[in-house]
């Protein structure tokens, strides 16, 4: 077999990092990694259903309050980054905010409590186009604010729909099935400090023009884990991180997923 001299392999290699590089960048989704604040969080529960005051075109879904981290915050504020009330310490994925919300509280149907984040996208998505989803997420080791009793989950996906979700009155699960869904895989967010991605192919119908991210599912679909060193409390609170959302259109035949 005929071996690829050196000088044309380097160059090969380097026109396929450069048109990953390039994919990569064009991304459907606005402030995609929650850097850019119109105002720096003061308090937990920074993303409002209404309203982008603090983190620029991101808002709750619901009637739970998703919360806003960002290393612009005050320390006693409690919403810093890397450390902040529900992680003793979390670095960002990229630069230094992220989302966070509850994804079960004691998963015993008892009281069923979600919260997500949604954004609008920038341009609908074409019919019949496929599209690469992706996102990164990492659980809280202090989900019930003390770190006594809080596990993880693989229950977290992405809904790609056409319009902003949710009624500010209802603090359950959004009926919608997420069309990127990581709940029953086994790809567990685990370990704390770190990030595991979430990620898969959508082919658009035509016109979803809103991303929202969270647990769409009752308690008895989910299932809930200690994380790596983490308690195995009878009352198990699940509170997950989120940053880096991708939406991107691709091409099957030289798109290259890592």
């Amino acid at each position: 077999m005929k071996r690829m001299p050196m000088t044309r392999l380097l160059l090969s290699l380097g026109l396929v990092s450069c048109f990953i590089s390039g994919f990569a960048q064009y991304n459907l989704v606005s402030n995609p990694s929650f850097e850019d604040e119109n105002l720096c969080p003061d308090a937990i529960s920074g993303f409002e259903f209404m309203t982008d005051t603090y983190c620029n075109d991101w808002y709750s879904a619901g009637g739970g309050s998703s919360d806003y981290f960002h290393g612009c915050a005050d320390f006693a504020y409690w919403v810093d980054v890397p450390s902040n009330l529900f992680s003793t310490f979390q670095p960002a994925h990229t630069g230094e905010a992220y989302g966070g919300f509850w994804c079960d509280l004691y998963d015993d149907n008892t009281f069923i409590y979600r919260e997500y984040t949604q954004a609008q996208l920038l341009t609908p998505l074409v019919a019949g186009e496929c599209y690469y989803v992706e996102f990164w997420s990492a659980p809280a080791n202090q989900s019930d604010f003390f770190g006594a009793d809080h596990k993880t989950t693989d229950a977290i996906g992405a809904f790609l729909g056409y319009e902003q979700l949710g009624d500010p009155a209802d603090y359950g699960p959004l009926l919608v099935d997420p069309q990127i869904d990581n709940n029953g895989t086994g790809n567990y967010i685990d370990p704390p400090g770190s990030w595991t991605k979430v990620s898969g192919f959508y082919t658009a119908s035509g016109g979803e023009d809103w991303i929202c991210v969270g647990n769409f599912h009752p308690d008895d679909e989910v299932t809930i884990v200690p994380y790596t060193d983490g308690p195995d409390g009878p009352l198990p609170v699940v509170y997950l991180f989120v940053d880096d959302v991708l939406v991107t259109p691709i091409d099957s035949m030289s798109y290259l997923p890592d």
